[in-house]
């Protein structure tokens, strides 16, 4: 506790009670249609003279945070509605309340990029404030606790991956800025290699999301936006427990009055070194986790357009980093010299037009990205089996084009359709000799379209989605349906209907056969052939307090759904089996004024195997039936407390129901504060993650180290 005690203390010494500076107020709002009542989804809300802006989820929700003290003006627009402007009073550290009702009319408004997905329930949105609140160090991090989501992580800067719904992880699709984070060997997206201090914004939606994303969307899917602008000057520095060091700077300007420039540049170190006690099951008795330090760097540049209208423009960025860390291996047979490094370039382009067609703007979206990866990992005296030094490198290739707003019968519906083609080139020693070097192309095309409120009881909004795949099956149609109604004092109900695929990846299909282990390249491609959804939200009020109550349900079964395991010879390889695959999730939000804010959410995932002929066997292995948590923070004037307790049920380490791990919970606490001093925004902040020195780990006997905590402190010019 000491090393705590002292991080504590610096924070009273970086910020003391002689500054001025204050927490800065918020803004919690809906947005609602004026003549049914209905919330709307993909609502521009801006405060004038700032760059705080954001977009209403599904039920029309949003949050503006951090807003400056005194009167701020917010405008609302959307397509099809005439734009609003309303002026409010916010105060240091205070929950303002606000409700817009915005009245029909076909009229020019500037874009804002409306997309179908946002009108899904159960999505999660973090803004930029929200990410930074939050402490987290990598996009995992970021995103354990969310409602429906479960965070996997392989020990102390270990992979980090997640699952919805009692799917794998590689049926979660990740897009960093339109681009798949998903390695193109396994399928999985590792979270832990993305820095959650480059993220600007992030859309977390659960579900079959074949219709919008294509192949590999069977689970649910993140989009990634990174960050291209900011403060002017920002820096970063911070430390923490098990060796951590961490250093950032960020800026931005613009070139001849016409372009945007900006750059960063970020470094981390982490030794990674603790003793634990063993498992039982493994021999007891103490240990020690070595060869879990990681080393990471990366830089961006970026150019873009600047003085265009809103949501008009375009944006080059280019990034690079590079990765190394131990690979501690299972800690039964741990590893001491197996080694990992990661080296990743990209390149982004976007640009954003609107057309304009009569009285109804249209808005074309167009987006290239390059993509190159070489993953070498290696150990030349693994504990278990041959030395290995593997190789790969990938090169990507996506281009995507949509339109969107296009209006039919008077503006009663509207549409948008695009299309996304994605090139992978692959070479990996990892994968059989003859398949070692692979070409593969995804190309999708999809058309989506709303109506308004019908004129029927609850006022129904009607929205569907269709898109054909190319794939090596022939073409794959993937579908959604949703009716989305408003229904008494302010709530709304959604019903939804989809399907999704994701063809078998290259490693299970193809990988080089080993002692005990062989490929399968006749395996069928994974289907959700139709996952029915039934959701609803309803505000409340007690007292002083606000809040929202929302509940949603789902069933979407797994068609030939790929896992291993081993064949009368005990030969182990991938097959295709069926699972069955249904839940529930419930959430609750509350706020008060003074800046108080609790959330708490469950959720009951089942994922059985079925086999021909008989009831359902055991849940998938490492699948939790139950997941949940509880938050709550407290902000006001120069400070913010949080916390959160999580918790992770039982869960199965084999395909069987034998040797069942218990359930644990693990609690975190941080607090943050915010001061100015001669121009200048200075933000101490402090993590304790893990506080009561829970140990439990999520994967059989991967140890945790228990208590750890981190200690930050950011400057930035204050604008």
């Amino acid at each position: 506790m000491r090393p705590l005690l002292l991080a504590a203390a610096a924070v009273a010494l970086v910020v003391p009670s002689a500054l001025q500076g204050q927490w800065p107020g918020e803004v919690l709002g809906q947005v609602l249609d004026e003549r049914t009542g209905i919330g709307i989804a993909g609502v521009r809300v801006t405060v004038a003279g700032s760059s705080l802006s954001v977009l209403s989820e599904g039920d029309g929700g949003f949050l503006l945070r951090p807003v400056d003290e005194g009167e701020a003006l917010v405008r609302v627009q959307r397509y099809g509605y005439a734009p609003t402007e309303v002026s409010l009073e916010v105060r240091p550290g205070v929950t303002t309340q606000l409700t817009i009702r915005l009245r029909p009319a076909a009229v020019e408004l500037d874009p804002v990029g409306v997309r179908a997905e946002r009108t899904a329930v159960g999505a999660t949105h973090l803004s930029r404030a929200e990410i930074a609140a939050s402490g987290a160090g990598t996009l995992g991090e970021l995103l354990d606790g969310v409602a429906g989501v479960s965070l996997v992580r392989r020990g102390v800067g270990g992979e980090e991956t997640v699952t919805f719904r009692g799917a794998p992880a590689s049926h979660t699709l990740v897009l960093v800025d339109g681009v798949p984070l998903n390695d193109p060997v396994t399928g999985v997206a590792d979270l832990s290699t993305l820095s959650a201090r480059v993220v600007s914004s992030v859309e977390v939606l659960p579900g079959a999301r074949g219709a919008r994303f294509g192949p590999g969307a069977m689970g649910g899917v993140i989009l990634v936006g990174t960050r291209s602008d900011g403060p002017s000057v920002a820096g970063s520095v911070g430390g923490g427990s098990l060796g951590q060091l961490r250093a950032s700077a960020d800026g931005h300007s613009t070139l001849l009055d016409r372009w945007r420039v900006s750059a960063g540049a970020r470094a981390s170190t982490l030794e990674g070194t603790f003793g634990f006690d063993q498992d039982p099951r493994v021999g007891g008795g103490q240990g020690e986790r070595v060869n879990a330090d990681s080393e990471e760097f990366g830089a961006r540049v970026g150019l873009g357009s600047r003085n265009d209208r809103p949501g008009e423009g375009w944006e080059v960025t280019l990034r690079g980093s590079r990765l190394e860390r131990g690979v501690p291996g299972k800690s039964f047979a741990p590893s001491r010299q197996a080694r990992q490094q990661l080296d990743q370039s990209a390149g982004r382009f976007r640009v954003e037009r609107l057309l304009s067609t009569g009285e109804q703007p249209i808005e074309l979206r167009v987006r290239a990205g390059l993509d190159r990866r070489r993953l070498h990992f290696r150990d030349p005296a693994p504990p278990l089996g041959p030395p290995f030094d593997d190789r790969s490198s990938a090169l990507t290739l996506d281009l995507g084009a949509e339109i969107d707003g296009v209006s039919w019968v008077d503006g009663w519906l509207a549409a948008g359709a695009g299309f996304d083609a994605r090139t992978l080139s692959l070479r990996s020693d990892a994968l059989d000799p003859a398949f070692a070097s692979v070409r593969r192309v995804d190309a999708g095309a999809f058309g989506h379209a709303e109506t308004e409120g019908l004129p029927l009881p609850l006022a129904p909004v009607l929205h569907g989605a269709l898109r054909i795949d190319r794939s090596p099956e022939g073409p794959v149609v993937s579908h959604e349906v949703s009716v989305r109604a408003a229904i008494p004092a302010g709530g709304h109900l959604h019903v939804a209907h989809r399907s999704a695929f994701s063809p078998p990846s290259l490693g299970d299909q193809f990988f080089r056969e080993g002692v005990g282990v062989t490929p399968n390249p006749d395996l069928r491609a994974e289907r959700v052939p139709g996952e029915f959804e039934l959701a609803a939200s309803l505000p409340f009020a007690a007292g002083s307090f606000t809040g929202r109550v929302s509940g949603l349900l789902f069933r979407g079964d797994i068609r030939d759904h790929i896992v291993w395991a081993p064949d009368f010879r005990f030969v182990w390889s991938p097959r295709n089996v069926d699972v069955r695959r249904r839940g529930w999730t419930l959430r609750s939000e509350l706020r008060h004024p003074n800046g108080l804010a609790a959330s708490g959410n469950v959720t009951r995932a089942e994922a059985r195997y079925l086999h021909a002929g008989a009831e359902p066997s055991s849940q998938l292995a490492y699948r939790p039936r139950w997941t949940g948590g509880l938050s709550a923070s407290w902000s006001h004037e120069r400070w913010r407390l949080s916390t959160g307790t999580r918790y992770v049920g039982p869960r199965f380490p084999v395909p069987a129901p034998v040797n069942e791990l218990p359930g644990f919970w693990s609690t975190d606490l941080g607090v943050s504060g915010r001061a100015r001093v001669s121009g200048w925004e200075l933000e101490p902040s402090v993590r304790v993650d893990r506080l009561f020195d829970e140990r439990s780990p999520f994967i059989f006997s991967i140890p945790e180290p228990g208590r750890t905590f981190r200690f930050d402190l950011e400057i930035r010019r204050a604008p």
